[in-house]
């Protein structure tokens, strides 16, 4: 019988592990309302900054100094396949509070239970997404968004 309850126990947080992304009854999208698969105009009305903020290319749109994760990037890059959302990378400048950005991942993405303290990096798997936060002792952080490949 112990055995059993620590077998379900084991079954049922790990479970909870994978599932443990934040929803609110609806799949929860990268970024307001961007996911993979957003075109780059979608993306472009989605965060609603003045073309002041970005530089739009071919399979590029790359903004800056925008409020991304609670805190202001130096750089946003929306990278596009087949004119598809293929994968984000956000740079922080040196001096972001790397503690505002990982409680608003875990707002979005769900609790990280590692301490940002001891670790360099965290990742979050959530609705066929890998989100990574790395942290550098020399720059600021940042967060790479990529379709999570070991879900296919």
């Amino acid at each position: 019988m112990k055995k059993t309850n620590i077998l379900i126990t084991t079954a049922l947080t790990i479970m909870l592990l994978f599932t443990s992304c934040s929803s609110n009854g609806s799949e929860k999208k990268l970024i307001e309302d961007i996911d993979f698969g957003t075109t780059i105009n979608q993306v472009i009305e989605a965060l609603d900054y003045s073309d002041d903020y970005y530089n739009k290319f071919d399979d590029l749109l790359e903004y800056k100094d925008i409020k991304l994760f609670g805190q202001y990037c130096e750089r946003a890059s929306f990278n596009f396949k087949n004119n598809e959302l293929d994968y984000i990378i956000i740079y922080y400048p040196s001096g972001a509070d790397s503690k505002v950005i990982i409680k608003s991942l875990e707002k979005s993405y769900g609790k990280n239970e590692d301490s940002f303290d001891d670790h360099k990096s965290f990742s979050w798997y959530c609705n066929g997404a890998s989100i990574s936060l790395i942290k550098s002792d020399e720059d600021g952080p940042c967060i790479l968004i990529s379709k999570d490949k070991s879900a296919n």
